[in-house]
């Protein structure tokens, strides 16, 4: 059964089959705060090859083998450095997914906050244009 909405902590979990007796085993169940994302880098890499690392920042991050980072629609496993930072390798991408991009329109769906844009590259030349394909990234 999902749990009610809880603040972050530790809670007993007892169950009843009438609503009125319940077990006594007091199984400890753990909530944790969602974890957020601010930053990520690199903030590109090469879009053939898989295993570029990177390095996403933010808070919440909790250390479990179940920790994992989305690219796009592609999962891999994240390795927990602290509550604040998890790293996690690029996987491949499908090359028929990528398009020709030029490099200023290239964005992200935030503002980069070191930046103060969501250009990711707002300062290039338009030309050449590179084989890319933007992702989002979870964690």
């Amino acid at each position: 059964c999902p749990p009610p909405p809880l603040r972050p902590g530790r809670y007993a979990v007892e169950v009843s089959l009438n609503d009125q007796d319940y077990s006594s085993d007091r199984t400890p169940f753990t909530v944790y705060e969602d974890p957020a994302l601010s930053r990520i880098s690199p903030t590109h890499g090469p879009a053939k090859a898989a295993g570029t690392g990177v390095t996403v920042f933010g808070s919440g991050f909790v250390n479990t083998s179940l920790l994992v980072c989305r690219f796009g629609d592609k999962t891999v496993p994240g390795r927990y450095v602290s509550d604040a930072e998890v790293w996690c390798a690029t996987p491949p991408l499908d090359p028929a997914a990528l398009r020709w991009l030029a490099l200023p329109d290239v964005r992200q769906e935030s503002l980069d906050p070191a930046l103060g844009t969501p250009r990711l590259f707002e300062a290039s030349h338009p030309h050449p244009l590179v084989h890319s394909r933007p992702v989002a990234v979870e964690v």
